[in-house]
């Protein structure tokens, strides 16, 4: 794995907010004139915003962080952001599904995932979360002098 300068879980938690804050104002209105438009816009985002280009969501472009794949070093591709983002992106799923049968997925399936990914990203040396180990990404803060540039390249 690369030895590259990680952030603080604070900064992390607070550009994961931004996102869901950013898709918040997006979908709202949304919502308001076609709902399933909203809630697939909703899912689409969670799952392939760490895509984004440089690797850099909303949140993370905000505060100066970028998902990297762990070993090359490059901006998080569409696979990876796709694998990190599953815990999330359930999450969002279940709960736009119109049922109460996606309340119960959202509580026995998609909250113990999220507990699950806090507990390795607080625990871990590395603060890589669950998906973070899966997907073989981890959260840096971008480089100062030109974040949009792929690290693994001159």
């Amino acid at each position: 794995m690369l030895k590259l300068e990680k952030p603080s879980v604070v900064s992390r938690a607070i550009a994961k907010a931004l996102d869901f804050v950013i898709l918040l104002l997006i979908t709202y209105p949304l919502h308001l004139l076609f709902p399933p438009l909203a809630d697939l816009v909703a899912v689409v985002f969670i799952f392939v915003v760490d895509a984004f280009p440089g690797g850099r969501s909303p949140g993370k472009r905000m505060l100066q962080l970028m998902t990297v794949h762990a070993t090359s070093g490059k901006p998080c591709e569409l696979k990876q952001s796709l694998i990190r983002n599953l815990p999330f992106g359930l999450f969002i799923f279940f709960a736009v599904i119109p049922t109460g049968l996606g309340y119960v997925f959202l509580f026995f399936v998609s909250l113990p995932l999220i507990i699950l990914e806090a507990y390795f990203l607080l625990t871990l040396d590395s603060q890589r979360r669950l998906g973070d180990v899966i997907a073989d990404t981890v959260v840096i803060k971008a480089p100062p002098d030109d974040p949009d540039k792929l690290l693994g390249e001159t």
